[in-house]
């Protein structure tokens, strides 16, 4: 422990150094719940260095006592610059009304998150009425995997009979089905394109003879239809390059601000309605 401490110093001591050099700063700030239901805050600054190299280094995680008011965050904010010495910063935060009104408080220049953004255009276009049942059955199939391992044994033993010989296909072996998490949009889409890679697995596994009565039934009921599998494809379709932008803007080594106007034109375009659309991901698009 004593070790840790005296490399926590020298770190510490090294950040304020490199920061003392760079004339203008950013800074990303975000907040977060513990599995106890805690409060914590995250800074990070970001700094262009003398030899013109982009670093960032993580100022510290605090917990927030009391209500998350934009005066309390707008506190915490000046107490971790006083601390470290920096200029004041432009920061990009999440787009929540405390975020925006802590920084107007401290007379701070902010952006709002583009990443963060997208990630409430998507995930408001998804509650759409016409994806529940899809969803549900795609969590509940997920959910049943995950909770037999004899089930999932038996679905990797599939994958090589359908894959096995296939140059393309025999990288899809061993591939498990993935659970989408609230938070994250992009998860969503992971489940979904998994289970659209696995489908022919899924098909053959919902009719092998070695199943158990309750597991064969599950699976029968959760698998898609031809219908669901097109509009699951659509979707798919859909929002990959939303997923894409994301990725891009996530960058934090490279510059991103610069990428903000064309990748919004970009996405633009992908949800102009077409008359070649199906009508789920008509409605999808109308809500982007």
């Amino acid at each position: 422990m004593r070790k840790l401490e005296r490399k926590k110093l020298e770190i510490d001591e090294k950040i304020k150094e490199d920061v003392k050099s760079a004339p203008f700063v950013s800074i990303t700030h975000d907040g977060w719940t513990s599995l106890n239901t805690e409060s914590y805050f995250t800074t990070t600054i970001h700094f262009i260095s003398d030899t013109w190299m982009l670093n960032n280094a993580v100022l510290g995680t605090i917990q927030l006592k009391g209500s998350h008011t934009s005066e309390n965050i707008a506190a915490e904010l000046k107490a971790t610059q006083t601390k470290w010495n920096f200029p004041t910063p432009i920061a990009t935060t999440d787009n929540a009304a405390n975020e925006r009104k802590a920084y107007e408080i401290n007379k701070w220049e902010r952006f709002g998150c583009l990443g963060h953004k997208i990630n409430l255009v998507v995930k408001n276009s998804l509650g759409v009425s016409e994806l529940g049942k899809l969803l549900g059955k795609a969590r509940k199939m997920v959910t049943f995997f995950h909770q037999s391992s004899s089930i999932t044994d038996l679905f990797l033993e599939k994958q090589k009979v359908i894959f096995s010989g296939q140059s393309e296909q025999e990288q899809l072996i061993g591939h498990k089905l993935i659970i989408d998490v609230v938070t994250r949009w992009n998860s969503t889409l992971y489940m979904l394109q998994r289970l659209n890679e696995q489908f022919p697995v899924l098909m053959a596994l919902a009719n092998d003879p070695s199943l158990t009565k309750h597991a064969s039934t599950t699976i029968k009921n959760c698998i898609f239809t031809f219908e669901e599998q097109t509009v699951i494809e659509n979707l798919v379709s859909l929002l990959d390059p939303f997923e894409k932008a994301t990725t891009i803007l996530c960058a934090d080594k490279t510059p991103t601000m610069h990428k903000v106007l064309p990748i919004t034109t970009k996405l633009l375009r992908i949800i102009e309605i077409s008359e070649e659309d199906i009508p789920v991901v008509r409605r999808v698009k109308e809500k982007m």
